[in-house]
């Protein structure tokens, strides 16, 4: 009901990695989506204070989000590129 109208389509274009950017954006990817998962669940369960939200971030740094986010833009690019 409250979704009728809304649109659904992917705000990320449907870009193509290569074969070793896509098994890197894999890696990183899910490594980071545990962290968002288990850090986000301990600050929304009372576990951890809200400013825990920034040590998250940092230990994502750590664990490659630069690179994460660096083979999305690439990709991107070269989507629109084409």
């Amino acid at each position: 009901m409250w979704t009728e109208g809304t649109d659904a389509s992917p705000a990320v274009p449907p870009v193509s990695f290569t074969s070793e950017e896509s098994a890197k954006e894999a890696d990183i990817g899910n490594r980071l989506a545990t962290l968002r998962s288990e850090t986000f669940l301990k600050i929304i369960m009372g576990q951890e204070p809200v400013s825990a939200f920034d040590d998250f971030v940092e230990t994502a740094k750590k664990m490659g989000l630069e690179e994460w986010l660096n083979i999305w833009q690439t990709a991107v690019d070269r989507y629109y590129a084409r």
